[in-house]
């Protein structure tokens, strides 16, 4: 699962990332190596997005200033700025700051941060966000790694197709931060010699009085790391005990 997400988050923010970074650079280019020129709105242009009906949702609209100016030669070029917006961001006839390239005046654009540099600023955040988060939640998940694990033993007990055997607590094992488990010895279907089947982990030492009790040991058939040793029988026990030490 960790893995998926990681594919899946990381892969679409490290798209964002590597494309609003290339935006970025082409913007960066065009801003030093281009050449400046007045400009003035000529139009809004009102762009209207149709809503998807199943999705409840409603029509959107937003407003491109459109922009004539002359170039160097004398060519009168027109283009619509990059960036939308709900209300329109400048009036018909404001003068407007236009830089562009002479061998590509109609990509000409607009110096106002808005419309030059808002869009590669967001799809850059937006990528690093996801490709952070993807990392978090790797790390994340893995760490609930042994839950999940205790959760697909528990599951093992409500298929139909599991084998049950009978097992015997041998020991109190201590684990990794402070976790206890017990250990039992069993002898599979058709294996000649025991072998040991922990329990679930304790966040405290359930006791050594335990030691020789039988318990139900459910394998799975298709996947013989895969168990789940039930305590159901001997929970109460184990928490009354806890509760007068």
């Amino acid at each position: 699962m960790k893995w998926m997400v990681l594919l899946i988050l990381g892969g679409l923010g490290l798209a964002a990332l590597i494309g609003g970074l290339i935006w970025s650079a082409k913007r960066y280019d065009i801003s030093t190596s281009g050449l400046h020129a007045q400009g003035r709105v000529v139009e809004n242009y009102k762009s209207v997005s149709v809503a998807d009906p199943d999705s409840g949702k409603r029509s959107s609209v937003s407003y491109y200033p459109v922009v004539e100016f002359q170039t160097a030669q004398g060519e009168k070029i027109r283009f619509q700025g990059s960036t939308g917006t709900r209300t329109p961001d400048f009036e018909v006839g404001t003068p407007v700051a236009v830089v562009y390239k002479p061998q590509t005046p109609y990509e000409a654009q607009l110096t106002e941060f808005s419309q030059m540099w808002l869009g590669p600023v967001v799809i850059t955040v937006a990528g690093l966000i996801f490709l952070l988060m993807s990392v978090g939640s790797f790390f994340l998940i893995g760490g609930s790694d042994a839950s999940e694990k205790n959760f697909d033993r528990q599951f093992l007990s409500m298929r139909p197709d599991t084998v049950k055997i009978s097992g015997t607590i041998r020991e109190v094992r201590v684990k990794k931060r402070g976790e206890y488990v017990f250990v039992c010895m069993a002898l599979r279907p058709g294996a000649t010699m025991e072998e040991e089947f922990e329990t679930d982990f304790f966040t405290f030492d359930p006791g050594k009085e335990f030691i020789g009790r039988t318990l139900t040991i459910i394998l799975d058939p298709f996947d013989p790391k895969s168990y789940y040793v039930d305590l159901d029988t001997m929970l109460k026990e184990i928490l009354v005990r806890q509760k007068r030490n």
